[in-house]
């Protein structure tokens, strides 16, 4: 899929796009009881080269968020995006990934084209929801980033031309999380209960 020109904008000179270290990382509770429903956040974050903090804005991302384990199932009717502006893609729900989201925001083009551009970094990709159904684990990766760059950011928010994590002298880094799933507080009881009858019988 060709991505919108909004999301990875080219046009800056590679000899200028050197040092910058991207960052796509996933948030997720810890632990959640069986049964509840509980979100998944992925957030993109850049450090050095021409990123400047209240200057620099994200302006786009391509990224997959692969799940592992057996900890629950995504709920694709409850999936919501935040943060960045427009969703060329909102993604494919296949078993417990989410896949192929793909996003962008304009930059502030003439200083009043998009006056609440966010230049929060880090800053939230997308987020969406799961139903814990078994007890166990569930692993969340990033992964499958997009052929022309996983993230993407306007060195001056308020012109075009942006650098993404495909670059030379860029470096991307992609880190998971994992849920532990656990019983019911009532399960944990019941369970207590049938460990108390056996050893009474025995």
């Amino acid at each position: 899929m060709k991505l919108p020109s909004f999301v990875f904008a080219m046009g800056v000179a590679a000899a200028c796009c050197s040092g910058q270290d991207f960052t796509i990382s996933v948030d997720a509770p810890r632990t959640v009881v069986r049964g509840n429903v509980y979100t998944v956040k992925l957030y993109g974050q850049v450090v050095g080269g021409s990123f400047i903090d209240g200057f620099s804005a994200m302006s786009g991302f391509g990224i997959s968020a692969l799940a592992s384990g057996n900890g629950g199932f995504m709920l694709a009717s409850l999936a919501e995006f935040e943060s960045l502006d427009s969703l060329a893609n909102p993604g494919t729900a296949s078993g417990r990934s989410l896949v192929g989201v793909i996003g962008g925001q304009l930059a502030n083009l003439f200083g009043f084209l998009n006056p609440d551009v966010d230049m929060s970094n880090p800053i939230l990709l997308f987020s969406f929801q799961v139903r814990a159904m078994f007890e166990g684990q569930a692993i969340y990766t990033p992964g499958q980033p997009h052929p022309e760059g996983a993230l993407s950011y306007y060195p001056d928010a308020t012109m075009g031309p942006s650098i993404n994590s495909n670059m030379p002298g860029t470096t991307l880094t992609l880190i998971g999380a994992k849920t532990r799933i656990i019983p019911a507080p009532a399960s944990l009881a019941l369970l207590g209960l049938g460990a108390m009858a056996a050893r009474r019988r025995r």
